[in-house]
């Protein structure tokens, strides 16, 4: 209990502070400027007539992957669905294939007053929380309001399971919360259990399931043009500490092949005025997708500092690097490129999506390289020979398909959240307070 009033103390002290960090942040592009109000728990809109179900999803991957479920839900009940993302780039790029009875907003920011303001407002009679955006404050506010809540495709790092085994209190407090709690994985499952969620159980992974990343059939056709037939790969979601390694190994991949192209999506767009000036001091030209520009015959470097691109490019890059796996962040998820046929080569930092990838390495449909040098040389390898890369697409698409049982299972594991008989009534939620 102290632990918990001195969280409570902490974000109560940190307003002025809290204000400061999303202007801050609005300024370097992270927060959307003519929407802040949502992250200080103010709506800007009405609160429909009747059920709402809130579903929360941080970012990108996590949106995109709960798309599939959402319409599930559609299928069964009436309920208007507050769909809310932690990012901006997750509400650009999901915000247009919100289907009918859907709302947006931004998750406010974990401080009392602002998540009790949001709460009041739209009231939600069920809460569905997708992988690991976890929020002692808010979640504290949700229990006491008696509001079902159920976290779906739940994981978390092995590293900072490590940490939360230092000081579990928090964490046991929020997970206790969810029921039911369903993991990514098995193994994500267990970690989930030994942290505080003792029925923590794996059905399935949401992410097998979602659709194939869109991709805008005008933009498709002038970058294929654009490409022709040079040989390519694609460098996805790529974090500080790669970026140079991934330049070492084009450098290396040219001495065979001289006209390749390599393309490079960061995870943040916002690195690429960095990342730009990092591959001109290489002697890389490079060319930048955010200035309307296409590769032309003299680029070696496609730099692709936009948002939502990765539908189209892995409809036309043979060989997909998954980034995050190369440094200490855990990897990205595989299931898209797998999708699109492209043929996966990743690092050994995957604790993220361990089970997948494992199943793909067993499945000889995945490569995993350690460094540097072993990037450059599976890469060439598979621009060279490029029947191998089709081989080991080929053989990942074993894990595609599976995706209806996966969305069906977690819908009936959710389904206890909408009996009515266990539904907070309205009265109830807007009188309940915070502390």
């Amino acid at each position: 209990m102290a632990i918990d009033w001195a969280y409570r103390g902490l974000t109560y002290g940190l307003s002025p502070g809290l204000r400061l960090l999303l202007h801050w942040r609005a300024r370097k592009g992270r927060e959307d400027r003519l929407r802040l109000a949502e992250r200080r728990g103010l709506a800007s809109r009405e609160r429909p007539p009747g059920a709402v179900l809130w579903m929360h999803a941080v970012s990108v991957g996590e949106a995109l992957s709960a798309l599939p479920l959402l319409e599930r839900i559609r299928r069964d009940h009436a309920h208007h669905i507050l769909f809310t993302t932690s990012t901006v780039a997750a509400a650009r790029v999901v915000c247009p294939y919100l289907p009918a009875r859907c709302i947006h907003q931004f998750l406010p920011m974990d401080h009392g007053p602002w998540t009790q303001r949001f709460l009041d407002h739209w009231r939600p009679n069920q809460v569905v929380w997708v992988e690991s955006d976890f929020w002692p404050g808010l979640m504290r506010q949700v229990r006491q309001r008696g509001i079902p809540a159920a976290l779906v495709n739940a994981r978390i790092s092995e590293r900072s399971a490590r940490r939360w085994k230092r000081c579990p209190w928090p964490l046991n407090r929020v997970l206790a919360g969810f029921r039911p709690c369903l993991a990514a994985s098995e193994e994500q499952a267990h970690r989930l259990r030994a942290l505080g969620a003792p029925q923590a159980q794996y059905v399935g992974n949401l992410k097998a399931a979602q659709s194939p990343p869109l991709a805008n059939d005008n933009g498709a056709i002038a970058l294929r043009q654009a490409f022709g037939e040079r040989p390519r790969w694609v460098a996805a979601s790529t974090h500080p500490g790669e970026e140079g390694l991934i330049l070492a190994a084009h450098h290396r991949i040219r001495q065979a092949i001289p006209d390749l192209l390599t393309i490079l999506v960061p995870r943040h767009p916002w690195r690429a005025d960095e990342l730009a000036a990092r591959a001109s001091r290489a002697g890389v030209r490079v060319v930048r997708r955010s200035q309307g520009a296409l590769p032309q015959a003299n680029h070696q470097l496609y730099l692709v500092d936009t948002l939502g691109e990765l539908g189209v490019l892995y409809r036309e890059a043979p060989v997909a690097f998954l980034g995050g796996s190369l440094v200490q962040h855990g990897g990205h998820n595989p299931f898209e490129a797998i999708q699109l046929n492209c043929a996966v080569v990743h690092g050994p930092e995957i604790s993220n999506f361990e089970e997948v990838y494992r199943t793909l390495q067993r499945r000889q449909a995945a490569q995993e390289v350690g460094d540097g040098h072993e990037l450059a040389q599976t890469l060439s390898h598979l621009l060279e020979f490029p029947a191998l890369a089709a081989e080991m697409a080929a053989r990942a698409q074993s894990l595609v398909g599976e995706g209806s049982e996966v969305i069906e299972a977690v819908y009936q594991a959710i389904q206890p959240l909408f009996d009515d008989s266990d539904a907070p009534s309205h009265a109830m939620l807007a009188t309940a307070g915070f502390g």
